[in-house]
């Protein structure tokens, strides 16, 4: 058997995603508007590989530890995390919380929930905008946000 590491010509091979996406990254403050949120909304990087995805991965805080009120948002490039974008304005949002006793458990969930979906692993993944980590007072929360609400095959397929 021959694996990457045992084979020089393919050590270093890449392996390409689907889509190319964008982390982008807020916390808002206290007294927040429209304006005030656009504001805050943060493009931190893109990655097109599982290889850039994990080097971005290992390098942010995790999941769970992020500030009340932040939230990770991963989405397809070229679309931005707000319903305000013309690939989200016809879209809907499919949201599951936990509770904060999930504890250190809930990375594992939001990296398994970021590894489906980034490989393109659902049956209707062109329907896919963005996946969101919010860490909120009393849950965190992981909403999938898809393009049409008006196709209900998918998104009963994706729920």
């Amino acid at each position: 058997m021959t694996t990457v590491f045992a084979d020089p010509v393919n050590f270093n091979a890449y392996h390409p995603l689907k889509n190319e996406w964008t982390l982008w990254y807020d916390c808002p403050s206290k007294k927040i508007n429209e304006h005030n949120w656009t504001q805050n909304l943060k493009n931190l990087t893109n990655f097109k590989t599982i290889e850039d995805f994990w080097g971005v991965i290992n390098n942010i805080v995790p999941s769970n530890e992020l500030s009340l009120g932040a939230n990770y948002h991963i989405f397809k490039s070229g679309i931005k995390p707000m319903w305000e974008d013309p690939n989200n304005e016809r879209g809907g949002r499919l949201s599951i919380s936990f509770q904060k006793s999930t504890g250190d458990r809930i990375n594992d969930i939001w990296l398994q929930s970021l590894a489906f979906t980034i490989g393109a692993n659902f049956e209707h993944d062109d329907e896919i905008c963005g996946i969101i980590f919010s860490n909120r007072k009393v849950c965190f929360r992981i909403s999938l946000w898809l393009k049409s609400y008006e196709n209900r095959d998918a998104t009963e397929t994706i729920a």
